[in-house]
């Protein structure tokens, strides 16, 4: 049995999801809760009812689910996902190829009229991205049994309006959030198709990354006191310049990572007060964050960090204050995902290459119920997350014929646990 994806459906998809954007924003914005993200949801339920004959719900908090019923009614589900919404002024392809590498695999079977011994799942996640309730991977943590009611009432955005009464305005029943959990008996395998966001497959000329795993991501926030005071009448040498502090703290964050081979770190806030020209800055905060695919060099790196900070806080004469959390745990997905999506593309004579995911996304909580695995397509440039995301269609194919006959594959041969 062989399925045969339709380019021209995809290009069509796309094409249509992308017009489903805020128009007041640049590029393509279409954030979970907001209208545009209701018709993109509305529209795929729609397509996964008419042409690919599945039954559609949205459950308790607002995941869209469609399912084919296999031949074994009660044996575990085969499932495959990704989101539909976007950052502020994103790309047209994130996530939302994953969901459609789904709905075509269900449509290519309801065609042919084949079925599988399996149930196949095709979900859409609520709120992949950050939500404007300050929490994203919403819906596969729910999937996943990380969600409670008072989580969701804690959740709240800038006017105060919580999570809890968003799902609740959107259609769902929060107070049932706890049967949105999945058991592991209830899965037998998930897969997802996503775009890399990165340059590796697009620099090495490669159509296809088998993912290892997910990288552990530590998140942190340090901040540097000194002494505000007139910067037209203190002396150079007499200064506890908070800002010359954590620039100092910056250069040498950097050249830590660097000294990782897997590692990367990034100083993406900096907030300087008073910040006024003529004033010698009293206080800097710094966003810092660090991943890995592996953990304990995260965990070295840290110390050294912390050793570099604390020379600096010596020699500035400031104070350096600091708070790191593991923001994400890493994940490894299993090998026998792994072998199977080797094995594919071996029989489509594609190349590919293994690679860890820079990235977090709904895999990484569904990989704590069932055996998963996920396939990456080049991001031309390697750019995501802006208006000039791009991936070529015949990329696109390449990964969803994959992803269609793992489906086949795993449907005969299910992952041991």
């Amino acid at each position: 049995m062989t399925l045969n994806p339709d380019p021209e459906r995809i290009r069509r998809d796309i094409h249509t999801l992308s017009e489903i954007i805020d128009p007041d924003e640049e590029g393509f914005t279409r954030l979970s809760f907001s209208e545009e993200y209701d018709r993109a949801t509305a529209l795929v339920s729609g397509l996964m009812e008419r042409e690919a004959g599945m039954i559609v719900k949205r459950d308790a908090i607002g995941n869209l689910i469609g399912k084919r019923e296999g031949i074994k009614k009660e044996a575990p589900a085969l499932m495959i996902g990704s989101h539909l919404d976007t950052v502020r002024q994103g790309g047209k392809y994130d996530g939302i190829i994953g969901v459609l590498a789904g709905l075509e695999t269900a449509r290519c079977l309801h065609e042919e009229d084949l079925h599988l011994h399996h149930p196949l799942e095709v979900v859409a996640f609520l709120a992949e991205e950050p939500s404007p309730y300050g929490m994203s991977t919403i819906g596969s943590k729910g999937m996943a049994g990380h969600l409670t009611v008072e989580a969701l009432q804690k959740a709240k955005n800038s006017q105060g309006e919580n999570l809890y009464q968003a799902i609740r305005k959107a259609g769902g029943n929060p107070d049932h959030v706890a049967d949105v959990r999945r058991t592991p008996d209830s899965l037998a395998a998930y897969l997802e198709l996503h775009i890399e966001q990165g340059p590796i497959l697009d620099h090495k000329h490669l159509p296809l990354g088998l993912v290892t795993g997910i990288v552990s991501i530590y998140r942190g926030k340090i901040t540097i006191t000194g002494i505000s005071n007139h910067a037209g009448t203190t002396p150079m040498s007499m200064r506890r310049d908070a800002l010359q502090a954590a620039a100092e703290a910056a250069i040498s964050f950097d050249k830590t990572c660097r000294r990782y081979e897997q590692m990367v770190g990034t100083v993406g806030e900096f907030n300087n007060y008073p910040n006024a020209s003529n004033v010698i800055p009293g206080r800097v905060t710094m966003g810092v964050e660090m991943r890995s695919p592996v953990t304990e060099d995260i965990e070295t790196g840290l110390e050294e960090i912390r050793g570099e900070l604390n020379r600096i806080e010596d020699k500035k004469g400031v104070a350096i204050e600091t708070d790191f959390w593991l923001s994400s745990p890493g994940v490894t997905f299993p090998e026998s995902i792994l072998e199977m999506s080797r094995q594919t593309c071996r029989d489509y004579d594609y190349p590919y290459l293994e690679m860890p995911s820079g990235a977090g996304h709904d895999s990484s909580y569904l990989s704590e119920i069932t055996p998963t695995g996920m396939i990456f397509v080049p991001s031309r440039n390697g750019l995501s997350h802006c208006p000039e995301e791009f991936t070529d269609l015949p990329d696109i194919m390449r990964g969803i014929e994959v992803i269609a006959a793992m489906i086949l594959k795993l449907d005969t041969n299910p992952p041991r646990r």
